[in-house]
């Protein structure tokens, strides 16, 4: 998801426009408790991806390979894929091959403007690359890195947080962590938050230009 801020958003019905001119994609989601809505998307200074096998969304071949692993049925899915394919093919950003080891993540870390808020985001990733020793330090060098961390997994991968609410998780929902702290509850595919009642509701006023790892 390398472009977040060129998709709209509709939280309970209300529509966030993102910045794109080309086709819309409208990603639907339902919120509960006091999930911290912006009225605005962030302003992105600077993007780039990490992935052990990128694409190249100009590669015809590696376009059909993507809408292969889409199941024949969700016609409404592969639709949106390749829309959002149209838009990624024409934005401008860093991608490299690599794993979320520490010499790996921080050749891109480095790269982005020091007056941004960089941020590093991922999601349903660590189950399937690291081992638990691996994913812990991960976890330590990622908070050295980046001013903002978000993190949208499984409660159960990190030995410093999130274990201790797996009891509480409702289904298959995801845990989704601000700088090691949990937050809310998420659905793997972002159709839905649940604001975790203990948790802090983060500042969003000041994050108007940032730089965004994924």
């Amino acid at each position: 998801m390398p472009v977040p801020d060129r998709y709209s958003y509709a939280f309970n019905g209300t529509v966030l426009r993102g910045s794109s001119f080309r086709q819309e994609i409208v990603l639907h989601c339902k919120t509960q408790g006091l999930v911290p809505v912006p009225d605005a998307l962030p302003s992105v200074a600077w993007r780039a991806g990490l992935d052990t096998n990128p694409l190249d969304v100009n590669d015809p071949e590696q376009l059909e390979w993507l809408e292969l692993l889409v199941w024949p049925s969700e016609h409404a899915r592969l639709a949106r894929l390749r829309i959002a394919m149209d838009l990624v093919s024409k934005e401008k950003f860093h991608l490299e091959k690599g794993d979320l080891h520490a010499d790996d993540l921080d050749r891109p870390c480095a790269r982005a403007p020091k007056d941004a808020t960089l941020v590093v985001f991922h999601s349903a990733v660590l189950s399937c690359t690291l081992d638990q020793e691996r994913r812990d330090s991960f976890a330590r060098r990622v908070g050295d890195l980046a001013d903002l961390w978000v993190s949208n997994e499984s409660p159960m991968l990190f030995s410093e947080f999130g274990g201790e609410l797996a009891g509480e998780r409702p289904g298959s929902d995801f845990l989704l962590a601000l700088n090691g702290s949990p937050i809310a509850w998420a659905g793997p595919h972002g159709t839905h938050v649940a604001w975790i009642d203990s948790a802090e509701t983060p500042s969003l006023t000041d994050r108007d230009r940032g730089g965004g790892l994924h």
